[in-house]
């Protein structure tokens, strides 16, 4: 038996530090800060598969103020408050002393993109995944066409990902193993031509049935 551990978010919602109030989800936040001032929000988003946040104060006193936290994984951000553009600096969007009626918005990029592990992994090395925003993905045998060995493929890295619904297009090459039934010696041939298939969130691994699964893909080509 195989367990994955799912990480619950309800607890990062929204914390204090002695200035800002950090909002990380879609919800409704009413809060006061030891000082006493405070804030209520209104938060819509589909992030992660969408990357926009919409954020409407409902109620600011005191001179309450956000800090909205960009993930190091968001190539191009941008920010605005009453679409009046914010500065992105570093890992945090600030918005000094908010009044109630001004709308926020944050855009994160979740476009899908390769990520690659250290080389001194051994197990991985050679290999790539793919994440769009804070989504991992995974390739399984239940995408591919009938007849096609999971463990065959190569990503072509000459083709980067591109979103497809909540998951993304890839394209492969089918590398025939070796004809010997022992499993070593000479480097296999070329490949047998290339497709396109689709990874989808791992958090859906196993939902259309008895699967095969991998995250991190061989590269074509890489030495490891």
């Amino acid at each position: 038996m195989t367990s994955r551990p799912v990480h619950s978010s309800e607890p990062w919602v929204a914390t204090h530090d002695p200035d800002f109030r950090k909002v990380r989800a879609g919800c409704r936040i009413a809060t006061t800060s030891p000082d006493g001032a405070r804030l209520a929000l209104d938060v819509r988003t589909g992030y992660p598969v969408d990357g926009r946040v919409e954020i409407e104060v409902v109620e600011a006193t005191g001179g309450a103020g956000l800090r909205l936290r960009v993930p190091a994984w968001s190539a191009r951000t941008r920010a605005s408050v009453d679409g009046r553009e914010l500065p992105v600096a570093g890992d945090s969007v600030v918005v000094a002393a908010v009044r109630a009626g001004a709308r926020v918005v944050l855009e994160l990029d979740v476009a899908p993109r390769w990520t690659f592990p250290d080389r001194r992994v051994d197990g991985i090395r050679g290999s790539v995944a793919v994440e769009a925003g804070p989504v991992v993905m995974a390739l399984e045998s239940t995408s591919l066409p009938e007849g096609l060995d999971l463990h065959d493929l190569e990503i072509d890295l000459a083709w980067p990902p591109v979103a497809e619904g909540a998951g993304a297009r890839v394209s492969v090459l089918r590398m025939p193993g070796t004809a010997s039934a022992w499993p070593y010696g000479e480097p296999s041939g070329g490949s047998d031509g290339a497709l396109d298939v689709v990874v989808r969130p791992y958090y859906q691994w196993g939902e259309a049935g008895l699967t095969q699964m991998r995250v991190w893909i061989p590269v074509a080509g890489a030495t490891r």
